[in-house]
């Protein structure tokens, strides 16, 4: 009986130490200063120049073949980015981590270094690994919920990050080489046009701005250039607006463009689009190489129809000879 009264003493004995240990956390937490409004801004700034954010644990810290002391940590969830990563391990440097405790990464693809395992290498963007306790991170000498994060990079990933400009192409070598992405796909969505927010940077500084501007629904058929599955759904962004700034690629002076030229997306219609992917890697949006040659509409019998000043595509009529000249562009 001793014994058992014993036992009982021996657990509530833990018990309470485990409160007030919690407590006493809690009070040490309850003395940090909340952010203030400029951190949570650095947040959102660290993410624009990232390609990746995540939260990850800290697996272990090591020596790299190059003498760097780095860390290998992993992946527990994505806050932007592609999800791919979610479970793996990836190298990156130290930025003050430990072993055993959880971060607030903001990454950028790093050098390749050789790893004794197959994994990712990243820098870390601002060199600082941001440490999280209980969705509590902590930013220099001040705390930030993990939620209010996450809603400031959603506020700046709501802004569709642009290139400053765009490049005409007259012949068609130059624009298969110039496009990232050819396939032959069907407009399933085409809302209208209204006002939509950009972030482009030119000469060092950060331009944003709002355009009339629509995301198009567009399902892939056949791929001639790029990794675009068939069946898969991509988002192309359509801004007329964006001919102002096309650049000639074989001149680099300014390529008028009378917007009456440009194709208009039609729903349920079928184009040879020449897109390119966006600069932030971490949105899936993807754009015309330039508004006039974004795409060329296709008919029933596989006829191509584009306005004659889209002049690398203009002399041709027929789908199958624009596939032909197009790899022999790519292949030589």
């Amino acid at each position: 009986m001793g014994k058992i009264r014993a036992k009982h003493i021996i657990a509530m004995l833990l018990v309470l130490a485990a409160m007030a240990a919690l407590c006493a956390c809690n009070a040490q937490q309850a003395d940090v200063p909340l952010a203030s409004e400029a951190e949570i801004y650095e947040m959102q700034r660290l993410y624009r120049s990232s390609s990746l954010v995540v939260v990850a644990k800290c697996l272990r810290t090591h020596t790299d073949a190059s003498g760097n002391v780095c860390c290998d940590v992993s992946v527990e969830r994505t806050v932007a980015g592609t999800p791919e990563h979610l479970g793996e391990t990836l190298h990156c440097p130290l930025g003050g981590m430990k072993e055993g405790e959880e971060y607030l990464l903001y990454l950028a693809q790093g050098d390749d270094v050789y790893q004794s395992e197959d994994m990712d290498s990243f820098k870390i963007v601002g060199d600082t690994a941001f440490r999280i306790k209980n969705d509590v991170v902590y930013v220099s000498g001040s705390v930030i919920d993990m939620s209010s994060i996450e809603t400031a990079i959603s506020q700046a990933g709501s802004i569709i990050s642009v290139q400053s400009e765009s490049l005409y192409y007259k012949n068609i070598a130059a624009l298969s080489e110039g496009s990232d992405y050819i396939f032959i796909g069907r407009v399933k969505e085409a809302p209208a046009i209204r006002p939509m927010a950009f972030r482009s940077h030119e000469n060092g500084a950060t331009i944003e701005n709002e355009l009339p501007a629509s995301l198009l629904t567009v399902e892939v058929y056949g791929s001639v250039k790029g990794s675009l599955k068939y069946g898969s759904e991509i988002q192309v962004v359509y801004c007329p607006t964006m001919a102002e700034g096309m650049i000639d690629a074989s001149t680099l002076k300014p390529a008028a463009c009378d917007p009456a030229k440009l194709p208009v997306p039609v729903e349920g219609d079928t184009y040879l689009f020449f897109l390119s992917k966006g600069p932030d890697e971490k949105q899936d949006y993807y754009f015309g190489v330039n508004p006039l040659q974004l795409m060329a509409q296709l008919d029933d019998n596989d006829r191509v129809n584009v306005d004659g000043a889209n002049r690398a595509l203009s002399s041709f009529r027929s789908l199958d000879a624009v596939v032909r000249n197009i790899r022999k562009a790519l292949n030589g």
